[in-house]
């Protein structure tokens, strides 16, 4: 399964949502999920107005998410771009504040999430597993380096774990091709484009479009465009056995 999110398709969906608890937000989807599917990715913006918290929840299905603008706190940590966030599933996180400005972040699942499970109010839901968070700043390439840029360099930020867990960078100079490689027992990779932008068949990628790829498919090759790109790879484990119940 291959499937492309862009700006486009979230543009034309963009929607305002809100919560009995408080929580504002602009959703836009940059895709629409698929049914009956081994996997069912889902990624979406949320756009939160400032002093505004989306408070503390959880989800059923493992989930990253990439803070893109603004500034705030999750729980009494700060956030600022670009920050990754990965919780497991039927993980408690949160409140999510934003600062005095609009907080962006983007939420990326290989499996669709019926939606947030709010703290205190669902606790008779909970199911008792193991329990995951994950926080990292990503660092950029400044132009002068992205220009000087010659030859295809891979940093993990998270190395690959044993379930298929991980996130990496992938840097690429202009016009250079290169092949997606899954991680051993991930179910699938979110490709993110953060700077410059990519090919991928047919398709221009530019900043903060994506494109998800299941592990079930493979020798897909993508090449960059005429200046160099820096691409986030979002690798997923399964969901664990304790939660599939």
């Amino acid at each position: 399964m291959i499937i492309v999110g862009t700006q486009q398709t979230a543009d034309s969906n963009r929607t305002f949502f809100e919560r009995e608890n408080g929580h504002q937000y602009w959703r836009s989807d940059y895709f629409e999920s698929p049914d009956g599917a081994v996997c069912s990715p889902q990624a979406y913006l949320i756009e939160q107005p400032a002093t505004i918290a989306n408070p503390t929840h959880y989800h059923i299905q493992n989930q990253f998410q990439l803070f893109t603008s603004g500034e705030g706190v999750i729980g009494r940590s700060p956030i600022k771009p670009l920050l990754i966030h990965y919780a497991g599933a039927y993980t408690g996180y949160g409140p999510i504040t934003s600062g005095t400005e609009t907080l962006n972040y983007m939420t990326f699942r290989a499996m669709r999430d019926p939606g947030a499970k709010f703290l205190p109010e669902t606790a008779h839901e909970f199911k008792k597993g193991p329990k995951r968070h994950i926080t990292y700043s990503l660092s950029l390439m400044l132009p002068e380096q992205r220009q000087n840029l010659s030859s295809t360099e891979l940093d993990w930020i998270h190395p690959p774990e044993e379930e298929g867990l991980a996130i990496g960078m992938v840097r690429l100079p202009s016009s250079a091709t290169c092949r997606i490689t899954h991680t051993s027992g991930s179910i699938g990779c979110f490709m993110v484009v953060i700077q410059g932008s990519i090919r991928f068949g047919d398709r221009q990628i530019s900043a903060l479009e994506h494109v998800f790829i299941s592990s079930d498919t493979t020798e897909i090759e993508y090449c960059c465009g005429t200046e160099s790109a820096e691409l986030l790879m979002l690798h997923f484990p399964p969901t664990d056995m304790v939660y599939q119940s």
